[in-house]
């Protein structure tokens, strides 16, 4: 591709190439926009859900080590009977149940494994003389097996609670002097416990803008706000390990109405204004191509306008000259015509009296003549045309037969042309009549056969006149016969020509006329032959 034509492109398509680039920026920068924050939203909800993990760790650690601080003070006595007490039980457990919120219940478990104080006393009532060697479902306990075997804390989870819920359990031994005399049992219900940590007033700033599911495999153990799944966009996911003994999914993702702050439907204001910018640019830009078209086309025309003056002037010039040199050229013409009419009239009589191969000669002589008195017509007529060409033309309209009128003009060709250029006429089987100047008709040809034979130039080549019947669209027939020449008036010949068209084509073996001039070769007084090939410029111009 030339750099003409690429700029031809961008001039032609600057409109749509300002939009494009305006749309393309500023959907670049929208998206860049939402991408940041986007990012920004999921970098906030990492360290959200790190800092959950932290809280959540530390306070069930908290909640342990309260009921190992309250194992210490129980051992903490100068006799065993003080470790089996109930009334010291039920007095000092309340301290330790309310320091912070999680408890489910804390127990007092014998060495056999069934639980013999409880508190609060109401709300574990059920789970008073139970053994807890089977849980609740048939789980076997090995938490309590641990502190069995090992004499240390042992812990399970996760699991369902007497008293409802999901939770786990600790039990710690309650070994005075090397004497078992019991268990330490504390029950946690995880639902209180994530209510405690996830709340607002827990200080977690922004904690209030997520929704939260803690999970279990597919057990939910805690869900606060919106429903969501793993799948869920923004949704940011962390395994936890409790106390080394279970494991929890915990899930954040941000509430609705913050994820939708990073949305494309939200955040288009950059696009909009792109798009608003886009049409605006795109609207001035098309009214200015518009203009500068209008301008080209205005000098266009000036300029078009001017060269046809120009040429109008040289045609009355020509229109003067011509004048002048018809007038002489028929009077030469009718002295032509008055000597050969008179030639033919005195070989008419000659013949009387001639027989034989002499009378044969006379009858050639006088068909010869006969064809000179019609050149000499055509000529006459001719030399009319070249003193109305810069004039406006009046025509001889008539029916004309096209075929027998191109035979004739190929006869007569045939004597301005040598042998080693052949005429082929290739016309349409019907007698085709159309509704012209006959002169005209013959002159357009003559100067198209003239132009192909100067084209052939010296070397051995070919001129073929071809016709064809062209039928118009939605016409189903053609006929033999275009029309009647005894019939022929205007009403045949438009209706004839809404259905039907003549096409002439003249083609030659010559050199072809290049590209780069193909749209002049009409224009008058333009001509390839220059001045040694006598070369006029008119021959195209009358076509």
């Amino acid at each position: 591709m030339t750099k003409a034509k690429l700029k031809a492109i961008v001039i032609k398509y600057a409109a749509v190439i300002s939009v494009g680039l305006i749309l393309i920026f500023s959907g670049y920068l929208a998206i860049t926009d939402i991408g940041e924050k986007q990012t920004s939203l999921e970098n906030k909800s990492e360290i959200m859900i790190s800092q959950v993990e932290v809280a959540i760790q530390a306070e069930i650690q908290k909640r342990v080590d309260i009921i190992m601080l309250f194992r210490d003070t129980w051992l903490a006595v100068s006799d065993i009977e003080s470790c089996y007490s109930s009334h010291r039980f039920e007095t000092r457990v309340p301290s330790y149940y309310n320091v912070t919120p999680g408890f489910k219940a804390i127990n007092w478990i014998d060495v056999n494994g069934t639980i013999r104080w409880i508190y609060p006393y109401e709300e574990n009532i059920e789970v008073l003389n139970k053994s807890i060697v089977i849980l609740k479902g048939d789980v076997f306990n090995t938490g309590f097996e641990y502190a069995q075997e090992t004499g240390e804390m042992g812990i399970i989870g996760l699991i369902e609670l007497y008293q409802g819920g999901y939770g786990f359990t600790t039990y710690i031994p309650l070994i005075f002097n090397s004497t078992l005399t019991g268990y330490l049992n504390g029950v946690f219900d995880l639902s209180i416990l994530f209510s405690e940590i996830l709340n607002p007033d827990y200080g977690f700033v922004g904690i209030d803008q997520y929704s939260v599911n803690i999970l279990s495999e597919d057990l939910v153990i805690y869900h606060k706000n919106e429903n969501f799944t793993q799948s869920s966009p923004y949704v940011v996911t962390k395994d936890v390990t409790i106390l080394n003994s279970f494991n929890l999914t915990l899930s954040l993702q941000p509430l609705a109405e913050f994820r939708n702050q990073v949305s494309l439907w939200n955040n288009g204001s950059i696009l909009i204004l792109g798009i608003t910018l886009a049409v605006i640019v795109g609207i001035l830009v098309q009214t200015l191509l518009k203009r500068n078209e209008l301008l080209d086309i205005s000098s266009q025309e000036k300029e078009k306008l001017m060269l046809e003056l120009h040429i109008r002037q040289k045609m009355e010039s020509l229109g003067t000259l011509a004048g002048g040199i018809a007038h002489d050229f028929n009077n030469l013409l009718a002295s032509i015509q008055g000597n050969v009419s008179l030639i033919d009239f005195n070989l008419e009589t000659l013949q009387n009296g001639l027989e034989g191969t002499k009378l044969e000669l006379i009858g050639e002589i006088v068909t010869d003549l006969r064809e000179i008195q019609t050149l000499i017509k055509n000529s006459g007529k001719t030399v009319n045309q070249i003193t109305q060409f810069s004039h406006s033309p009046t025509a001889d309209l008539k029916p004309l037969n096209i075929k027998p009128m191109i035979y004739d003009l190929l006869k007569g060709f045939r004597k301005m042309i040598d042998r080693r250029i052949a005429t082929v006429a290739d016309l349409a089987r019907e007698e085709v009549y159309i509704f012209g100047d006959g002169s005209r008709f013959n002159q357009i040809l003559l100067n198209l056969c003239i132009n192909a034979r100067d084209a052939i130039g010296s070397n051995p080549g070919e001129i073929k006149i071809i016709t064809h019947l062209i039928p118009k669209k939605n016409t189903p027939n053609i006929p033999t016969r275009i029309a009647d020449p005894q019939q022929f008036s205007m009403q045949s010949i438009d209706l004839y020509d809404k259905n039907y068209e003549l096409e002439i084509q003249l083609s030659d073996t010559g050199i072809g006329i290049p590209k780069e001039i193909q749209q002049k070769i009409f224009d008058p007084f333009f001509s390839t032959k220059g001045k040694a090939r006598h070369g006029t410029g008119l021959g195209l111009t009358i076509v």
